[in-house]
């Protein structure tokens, strides 16, 4: 064998075994995203479930909060709601839509997984359903929302009203 076939299987080799490292650095990246994106998907659910601990203390330590929720919820007509039970069931549940409409927009970036997702969804139209909600507050809390988010709810809402007729 001369210099030049020397040379040449030598180049051949070396093209050889700079195509599989490239294939074993790919693997090797696929698998840090993969990782990153499990990593992304439970500190996520870790913020959410935080979040839902602190809305839920607040509202087992609030005493006024806990008025207002009893007094919306258990109203038969928007005029035996006070302005100020009113006004912090409002500001209750825009906190806690928005929050919803967070997990909503994680979920449609593939950065939240679909149970969480239900369980916050549920959760909003659960809170949504007493009947004074639907009709008296829902339609203020519904405008700080964005226009997907906020029809998407509009429609688990009428679902949900259909579901019980």
């Amino acid at each position: 064998m001369d210099l030049m076939q020397t040379a040449q299987l030598l180049g051949n080799f070396g093209e050889f075994v700079g195509a599989f490292a490239i294939v074993v650095a790919l693997g090797g990246v696929y698998f840090q995203v993969r990782q990153s994106n499990v990593q992304s998907k439970a500190t996520a659910a870790i913020a959410l479930t935080e979040g839902w601990q602190r809305t839920m203390i607040e509202v087992a330590s609030s005493d006024a909060l806990g008025r207002a929720l009893r007094e919306v919820t258990t109203a038969s007509e928007p005029g035996e709601v006070s302005v100020e039970a009113a006004f912090r069931v409002t500001a209750f549940l825009s906190c806690g839509l928005k929050n919803a409409e967070l997990c909503y927009l994680q979920y449609q970036n593939g950065g939240l997984d679909e149970e969480i997702w239900v369980t916050a969804r549920d959760s909003a139209r659960s809170a949504l359903s007493a009947p004074m909600i639907k009709e008296a507050i829902w339609p203020r809390v519904r405008l700080q929302l964005s226009a997907k988010f906020g029809a998407h709810m509009a429609e688990l809402i009428e679902q949900e009203g259909s579901d019980h007729t």
